[in-house]
């Protein structure tokens, strides 16, 4: 128990407010907002981002793990595209704003992929032979794929939306 009050008060303090941040990013998205076409990319950017992070040391041990983070970016994708998609409720071409509805969705994903990388180097700092395992690893790259995907899919939604509505504000 000390090694583990050892390693949350030795967690650097960016993470903290890192994780401050994601919160902040994820409650925002419950409320409907009026979102550039730019803006709409600072999630899945920063999930992309993240995932890249986790893939990176799981595919120079197991290069099949990137097919593996693939199919779970592609499934994540569809789900997002598909379960997660808003109606755009109202579009303004001249400042390429869309009114996006809120979502309960990314607080949950947020705090998920979050608390597993936490989680993840929790476990290697107690026993670092950990590090070497394949399926925690995987775990959380398919944790952190299937999140970038569902983000993703999600924004593909709403810019198809953008891009294929006839009448626009």
């Amino acid at each position: 128990m000390t090694r583990i009050f050892e390693f949350i008060v030795g967690t650097p303090p960016w993470i903290y407010a890192a994780l401050a941040v994601g919160i902040g990013l994820g409650v925002r998205a419950f409320k409907q907002r009026r979102s550039s076409l730019r803006s709409l990319f600072l999630l899945p950017t920063i999930f992309i981002g993240f995932s890249l992070f986790t893939l990176a040391p799981v595919a120079r041990r197991a290069p099949f793990m990137a097919a593996v983070w693939a199919v779970a970016i592609a499934a994540g994708g569809m789900a997002g595209a598909i379960l997660f998609r808003p109606r755009v409720r109202e579009i303004n071409r001249e400042g390429k704003t869309a009114l996006v509805p809120g979502t309960p969705v990314y607080l949950p994903l947020i705090l998920t992929v979050f608390l597993a990388r936490y989680f993840y180097t929790l476990i290697v700092y107690l026993d670092h032979r950990m590090a070497s395992s394949l399926l925690l690893s995987g775990v959380l790259l398919v944790l952190s794929a299937a999140a970038t995907g569902i983000v993703g899919g999600r924004t593909a939604a709403i810019y198809r939306q953008y891009f294929d509505a006839e009448t626009a504000v």
